[in-house]
């Protein structure tokens, strides 16, 4: 069963049982994010040795019409241990997002019932590493491949940005071409690179036929840019592929761009994501 709707706005303390929590996490018909299984394991985890402080944590939230609206981590671990726990239980109109887990830009988009949601978090991160390295005027090194951007930029800039669900729909069906062992790319440089190329020379079109020439293993013959920097990638474990693949398809457009051929890609060849230039 749901929260009493007849609860008054406030915050209580009081025992939740298993069947309890169970009932409330039933009821509930709010969109959640996907369950976090670690998350969950963990906490349990935490409340069958004893660790479990729930005054260190958000309380188990609900709106005023009864509804879960914060904490079905904490339930869901409540009823995984079997024990009964002592929790702040509070019933407000306010919307909250900081609780056991932090959501993700994944988590919110996928609350407001965004099939993509990872896809564009992924990308729109991708995309914002670039314009990091453009704005300083720099090279994509290893540890350009690690930077974070808070949630709120990301979501700003994805829901200022319309084309970039157009390109992380469109990335997935490319990278979705290739064999599921000895894939070169991910969804994400593919979105970033056709992004990019729209931008800079006006057409997704050439890195589009670039990616999907990639993806279905074509091979044009010797010196071809495109047979060259698979053969590459696939050489490289996954983490350094990862690092380097963004840049790869850069270079890549702008030897097919130029009409120039290449026989062998090399690390130190890479990390130029400036301006592309069309024909």
């Amino acid at each position: 069963m749901a929260m009493k709707t007849s609860e008054k706005i406030g915050v209580r303390r009081q025992t939740v049982t298993p069947s309890m929590a169970q009932s409330w996490l039933d009821a509930t018909s709010i969109r959640n994010r996907n369950l976090n299984t670690q998350a969950v394991n963990r906490i349990a985890s935490d409340i069958l040795a004893g660790r479990f402080d729930s005054d260190v944590v958000n309380p188990i939230r609900f709106n005023s019409r009864g509804e879960l609206t914060d904490g079905q981590h904490r339930l869901s671990a409540l009823v995984k241990s079997d024990r009964p726990v002592d929790l702040w239980v509070e019933v407000t109109d306010s919307v909250h997002i900081d609780e056991a887990r932090p959501r993700s830009v994944a988590d919110v988009l996928t609350m407001r019932g965004d099939a993509m949601a990872k896809n564009l978090q992924t990308l729109a991160t991708s995309i914002l590493r670039v314009e990091s390295v453009r704005s300083s005027d720099s090279q994509w090194t290893s540890s350009t491949a690690r930077l974070l951007f808070s949630r709120s930029a990301l979501i700003e800039f994805i829901e200022s940005t319309p084309s970039v669900r157009e390109f992380a729909t469109e990335a997935l069906r490319i990278y979705q071409i290739q064999p599921r062992f000895g894939r070169a790319f991910g969804p994400a440089s593919c979105g970033t690179i056709m992004y990019y190329a729209q931008r800079d020379i006006g057409s997704a079109e050439p890195a589009m036929m670039m990616m999907t020439s990639l993806a279905s293993g074509i091979d044009r013959g010797k010196g071809d840019p495109v047979f060259a920097v698979r053969r590459y990638l696939q050489s490289l474990s996954t983490w350094e592929r990862v690092q380097i693949e963004v840049p790869a398809m850069f270079h890549t457009l702008r030897c097919l761009l130029s009409g120039r051929k290449v026989d062998i890609y090399r690390t130190n060849m890479l990390g130029d994501v400036s301006k592309l230039i069309g024909n």
